[in-house]
């Protein structure tokens, strides 16, 4: 097995002084898609003004964001956006993220305010193993993101018997 390198290049410990959700106040379409254009641009504004941290914590968030959607495949919810099979190359998904980035991605899902970078942030945790139903709480009520449909559930609760004995996280899922 090789050693994978980590895919966030910054420091952890300066997420939290980070706005995150500041590049995206220009998008009017709330979607990951749109996003990745609003991080590229702050990452060039943040290299430029020589805060080499926001400009890691910006092009980990564009990464993200290009982890392609997949639908129609529930097994595998993530592909890469581009690949070139000749040349064995493809973009980055989430099973490509080492234990590192998916701490500075469990930091930075508890600090944006935006409901899509949000549920892509948690999704990456849940696909990686990191987030199971135990988490989530049960509740009535449903979000509304273009880039999943018309509408997903978010199912809150404070007490795990309400939960499903099934409930587990994608990894645990493959394990069984």
């Amino acid at each position: 097995m090789t050693d994978r390198k980590d895919v966030f290049e910054g420091d952890k410990t300066f997420l939290p002084g980070i706005d995150i959700d500041l590049p995206l106040s220009i998008v009017q379409t709330r979607t990951c898609e749109q996003y990745i254009d609003c991080y590229s641009k702050a990452v060039k504004e943040a290299a430029d003004q020589g805060d080499s941290q926001t400009a890691a914590v910006y092009c980990f968030l564009q990464i993200i964001c290009t982890f392609g959607l997949s639908l129609d495949t529930p097994a595998t919810p993530f592909m890469p956006m581009w690949s070139s099979p000749a040349e064995g190359k493809r973009s980055l998904v989430p099973s490509d993220l080492t234990r590192n980035d998916i701490d500075a991605v469990r930091i930075l899902a508890k600090q944006t305010s935006d409901p899509a970078l949000r549920a892509r942030l948690h999704d990456v945790l849940w696909e990686t193993g990191l987030l199971s139903l135990r988490r989530v709480v049960l509740a009535d009520q449903r979000l509304q993101l273009p880039s999943y449909g018309p509408t997903v559930p978010v199912w809150r609760s404070e007490s795990p018997a309400l939960l499903f004995p099934s409930a587990l996280s994608r990894a645990d899922q493959r394990r069984a």
